[in-house]
């Protein structure tokens, strides 16, 4: 029911979350979501950034309060998405 910049917006925030978390050859990352923006037939032009840390910053909420609370881990996302709102 959400406009599709949030469906979009939360399967890109997975996707750049996953490449900070396991790393690999940023070029293939980035030809993965080419791929992906071309197959939805839309991309998120400038506000990406926002829309992945958003989801990300919702991923480590839930971490925190479901599984647990980590306070290196929470300093390390937060430098990971002030970095990425900051793009």
């Amino acid at each position: 029911m959400a406009p599709w910049p949030t469906d979009l917006g939360w399967l890109v925030g997975e996707l750049i979350e996953l490449s900070w978390t396991y790393g690999g050859d940023p070029h293939d990352w980035q030809a993965f979501l080419t791929s992906l923006y071309s197959g939805h037939g839309n991309d998120l032009g400038a506000q990406w950034n926002r829309a992945a840390a958003l989801r990300i910053a919702l991923h480590l909420h839930d971490f925190s309060a479901y599984v647990a609370w980590q306070p290196h881990e929470v300093r390390r996302y937060a430098g990971f998405l002030r970095f990425l709102i900051d793009l």
